[in-house]
């Protein structure tokens, strides 16, 4: 499986682009705060309120996001919208494609 190489700078700069009000977590800021870890995994957190739902919705249909594992699965604003505000954790990965 061919894994796609992602620009975290596009995609913060989405983020940040379009409003949403996030925080990141991960190896990324681990390693910036000064951690002796090696992962550079880098992970966001989204506020869950309808408005942001909608501004991270726009930020990843900007970047061509798609659902992990299902390229040909694009996202779309409405009834996804659910998977990122559901009481019981999403039901799959995102990833964005730049």
């Amino acid at each position: 499986m061919k894994v796609p190489s992602l620009d975290y700078l596009a995609l913060l700069h989405s983020l940040a682009e379009h409003g949403v009000e996030f925080i990141i977590v991960g190896g990324v800021p681990a390693v910036l705060h000064g951690a002796p870890v090696t992962t550079f995994d880098l992970d966001s957190v989204h506020s869950r309120t309808p408005d942001n739902i909608g501004r991270l919705l726009s930020a990843l249909q900007h970047l061509d996001a798609y659902y992990r594992g299902k390229g040909d699965l694009r996202l779309k604003l409405g009834f996804q919208s659910q998977m990122l505000t559901n009481s019981e954790g999403p039901k799959g990965s995102v990833m964005a494609s730049t």
